[in-house]
């Protein structure tokens, strides 16, 4: 499989690692049962951090993801284990999508950083502000 799912914790979260030859509508289904699959096992709602940098990013894949979470009332920032999602990528496509997620409503809390390091530490940092 083009992705990778494994929970971390210091901070917990989901650690989503996504690869070429991923292909939104081709993975979709198999890749958000796996996801929930993930949720459904958590107590508390939980972070996400999608790791993209292994993947090519273009507009259609980033439009294909788009449908396919707005098209599956079962997608995974429907279940209500998930919390907000950070993707982890350097393009300037990715960067651009943040915008597009929260017009269209796809996502209603998103982050784009770096690395996956920064990430953990945004999680931290807004875990001990909530506390």
């Amino acid at each position: 499989m083009p992705y990778k799912i494994e929970r971390i914790h210091e901070p917990d979260a989901l650690l989503v690692t996504l690869t070429d030859p991923f292909e939104p509508r081709k993975h979709a289904l198999a890749f958000f049962d796996a996801l929930n699959h993930h949720l459904d096992n958590e107590s508390k709602s939980i972070v996400t951090i999608l790791d993209v940098r292994g993947l090519t990013i273009s507009v259609q894949k980033l439009l294909a993801g788009m449908n396919a979470v707005m098209d599956n009332e079962d997608s995974p920032p429907n279940h209500p284990m998930s919390s907000y999602y950070i993707f982890v990528s350097e393009s300037k496509v990715m960067q651009s999508a943040k915008k597009i997620f929260f017009r269209f409503n796809v996502l209603d809390d998103v982050q784009v950083v770096a690395t996956v390091d920064e990430a953990k530490m945004r999680i931290a940092a807004q875990a001990s502000e909530a506390s």
